[in-house]
C-alpha cells in the first residue's frame, strides 16, 4: 500500500501542491542552484563506483543519475509523475519503479553497495523514518552505505536560515543529532556534515553517511513499522 501525502509528511497547498509536478520541481531545483549540490553530493558522499549497484529512494525524475556515471541504477519514488518523467528521460540507463520508500518490496536483500535518500527523511515522521533506515539496512550488501541528505536544524541557524528550513515541503526537519539517533537503529557507524552554502538562498542541508548495516528479524522491522 502506498502512502497519501498526508501519511508519508508533505505540504500539499500552493506552490508546494505545485512541486508534484516534474516540470515546476525541475524549475525549482535550477532556480535554487541544487544541480551543484547534487554534483558535489555524489562526487564527495556518494562516491559510487563503476558497475556498483545503487538504489536511489526517493529519487524524484531521477536528477542524480546524470552525475552517477556507469552504475547499475535502481530508481524508487511515489509519485508516478516522476517515475514517468525519469524513464522517458534516462530510458535504459536506469531502472525506475513506483514504491514507497518505507516498504521496498521486491527489493532482494543485500542486493546494493548504495542507498541513497535525496531529500527524503525531512518527509517522513519518527516511526516511518526507522522503517526507512531498516530497510534501506535490508537492501545493502554488508559493506554497502546508505547516503542520505536533508535539511536541519542548527545551533546558531540563523533567523533567515531556520525560517526557510521551517518552510520546506517536508515537516519533519530534524537536528543532525536527532537524525544520528534515527540511524544507529539500522546501522553501526554514522557519520554527519552540516553545510550551509550549497544553495543560493539561506539554508542548512545535513549530510548523513550510514554503514555497517545492522541485519534484523522481520519482527524487529514489523515493530519499527
Amino acid at each position: 500500500m502506498m502512502m497519501s501525502d498526508k501519511e508519508r509528511g508533505e505540504r500539499r497547498g500552493g506552490l508546494w501542491g505545485l512541486l508534484r509536478k516534474p516540470q515546476v520541481y525541475n524549475a525549482l531545483q535550477e532556480l535554487l542552484g541544487a544541480r551543484r549540490v547534487q554534483r558535489e553530493f555524489v562526487r564527495d558522499f556518494v562516491q559510487a563506483e563503476r558497475g556498483a549497484n545503487v538504489c536511489d529512494i526517493g529519487c524524484g525524475p531521477g536528477d542524480l543519475l546524470e552525475f552517477l556515471g556507469d552504475v547499475q541504477y535502481v530508481g524508487i519514488d511515489y509519485n508516478d509523475k516522476y517515475i514517468q518523467n525519469a524513464q522517458s528521460r534516462f530510458g535504459a540507463r536506469g531502472r525506475f519503479l513506483t514504491r514507497d520508500a518505507t516498504r521496498l518490496d521486491g527489493l532482494q536483500s543485500q542486493a546494493f553497495a548504495v542507498a541513497i535518500g535525496l531529500g527524503l527523511l525531512h518527509h517522513l515522521d519518527d516511526d516511518k523514518a526507522r522503517r526507512f533506515l531498516s530497510e534501506s539496512a535490508r537492501i545493502l550488501t554488508r559493506e554497502g552505505r546508505l547516503v542520505t541528505i536533508d535539511p536541519c536544524f542548527t545551533a546558531g541557524q540563523g533567523i533567515l536560515r531556520r525560517l526557510a528550513v521551517q518552510l520546506d515541503r517536508g515537516p519533519f526537519i530534524r537536528s543532525p543529532a536527532e537524525l544520528d539517533r534515527l540511524a544507529r537503529r539500522s546501522f553501526r557507524q554514522v557519520s554527519l556534515t552540516v553545510r550551509h552554502d550549497w544553495v543560493r538562498i539561506p539554508w542548512s542541508h545535513c549530510v548523513m553517511v550510514c554503514g555497517g548495516p545492522i541485519e534484523q528479524t522481520d519482527a524487529e522491522r514489523a515493530g519499527s513499522a
